[in-house]
């Protein structure tokens, strides 16, 4: 990939979000689901990968990384709702009489950049 391709491509994802598709609490379970299922589809490809470049085993590969992710991403998924509620919290008396709360959406677009000796582990658990 080159620079110009890459900027393309983070200039379309902060279109994406600026018009506000990723706060919906639906879209944010599928793009879940979706990963999920990304990961299952290529779970052999992404076991081989960690074999030649970490010489972990299947078994390894499994406990140390994809396992881990899709424990995490079915806790995300489960406690999706939770995690999204508004919250309210105690407003200091000289503002009084509003209200505050805390409005839990999401930030914005991101680059995540994993260390080698667990990638899979620390590139996709949030």
């Amino acid at each position: 990939m080159d620079t110009k391709h890459l900027e393309h491509v983070m200039l379309q994802q902060k279109a994406y979000f600026a018009g506000g598709g990723t706060r919906n609490i639906a879209f944010r379970r599928e793009a879940l689901l979706a990963l999920k299922q990304m990961i299952r589809q290529n779970e052999s490809v992404l076991m081989d990968a960690l074999a030649e470049d970490l010489h972990k085993s299947r078994f390894e590969s499994y406990i140390t990384e994809i396992g881990h992710v899709y424990k995490e991403i079915d806790g995300h998924i489960r406690h999706l709702k939770r995690l999204s509620r508004t919250r309210r919290i105690p407003t200091p008396l000289v503002m009084f009489p509003s209200r505050s709360r805390i409005l839990r959406e999401p930030y914005g677009t991101v680059l995540i950049v994993a260390p080698w000796n667990y990638p899979l582990n620390l590139a996709l658990i949030p």
